[in-house]
């Protein structure tokens, strides 16, 4: 059936007082229905060029506002599940995307990534004002990005917190971007509290679309 399939490659070299430097990589892949009900998430970390853990699990919910049943299979067996109103990634960026749209400046959603095993995340969104088409300095300087100068945009700030706690005031990470009316993102930070990194559009290739049979 029809989904999403979204590959995630991130290689972090740690360098400690003495100069000694430690690699880490981590390689996740996801794939989610378009109906929002079910999702598998697949990860491998490697430090130091050897493979150190690997990840793999399922999810699924009966009805759309279901509750969701998880089961783990790698490293070590679990099944779990979670609140009804939680949400998958794609299901998230799709509301972030409806709400630009509509001129809302802030979402709260429950998501479920399966990075943290069987537990979601709380994500409160702040959606700043729109940039018109064509507006953007950096990306109108960046090569990259220009088949996106046609299209609106706007800043986007997430704070995940932890999902068991309401009372929680430091976000667990943030990320923000400019999100685009496609769901194209660019100026990506993703801030840690220790460190932060940053990402810039260095390649953009649209697919062509399926012809329904």
């Amino acid at each position: 059936g029809a989904g999403w399939t979204v590959t995630f490659w991130l290689v972090n070299n740690f360098e400690n007082k003495e100069g000694n430097s430690k690699p880490i990589d981590t390689q996740s892949s996801s794939w989610e229905t378009g109906d929002g009900r079910e999702m598998n998430y697949s990860e491998k970390a490697f430090v130091d060029n050897k493979p150190d853990a690997e990840k793999r699990l399922m999810v699924s919910r009966q009805s759309k506002d279901g509750v969701v049943e998880g089961k783990i299979t790698m490293p070590k067996e679990q099944e779990f599940s979670i609140t009804g109103e939680t949400i998958f990634p794609m299901r998230h960026q799709l509301r972030l995307m409806d709400a630009a749209e509509k001129g809302e400046s802030r979402d709260v959603s429950l998501i479920y990534d399966g990075s943290d095993d069987a537990k979601p995340v709380r994500a409160i969104t702040t959606i700043g004002r729109k940039i018109g088409a064509g507006e953007s300095k950096e990306d109108n300087a960046n090569p990259s990005a220009a088949v996106l100068k046609s299209l609106p945009s706007w800043p986007v700030s997430i704070g995940y917190y932890p999902s068991d706690d309401s009372n929680a005031e430091t976000p667990l990470y943030q990320i923000s971007f400019d999100m685009y009316e496609n769901g194209v993102s660019t100026g990506l930070v993703m801030d840690y509290g220790n460190f932060a990194l940053t990402g810039k559009l260095s390649h953009l290739e649209f697919l062509k679309p399926e012809t329904c049979k």
